[in-house]
């Protein structure tokens, strides 16, 4: 597990989206950080972030199933149905 996994794990989100961008400052092709921002977007109510998130890992790693069902997650609550891919 992650720093920032673990932080968010605990209930410390602000912790852990500083080591998510964190992390990001040094990879910006990381698709897993990406994915774990879009999550951590996600609790807080940004889903047109989290969604920008989720399309970058999937640009950059399209092998990551949860990246996927994230995605499908942020769209459904967004009652957004159309484009779905």
């Amino acid at each position: 597990m992650n720093r920032g996994a673990a932080k968010s794990a605990i209930g410390d989100s602000t912790g852990a989206l500083a080591d998510t961008e964190r992390a990001l400052s040094l990879d910006k092709n990381f698709a897993s950080a990406y994915n774990n921002r879009a999550n951590l977007r996600y609790e807080k109510g940004d889903l047109d972030g989290a969604l920008d998130d989720l399309d970058r890992a999937i640009e950059l790693d399209p092998k990551i199933p949860q990246t996927y069902y994230n995605r499908g997650r942020v769209y459904t609550d967004k009652h957004q149905y159309e484009g779905f891919q």
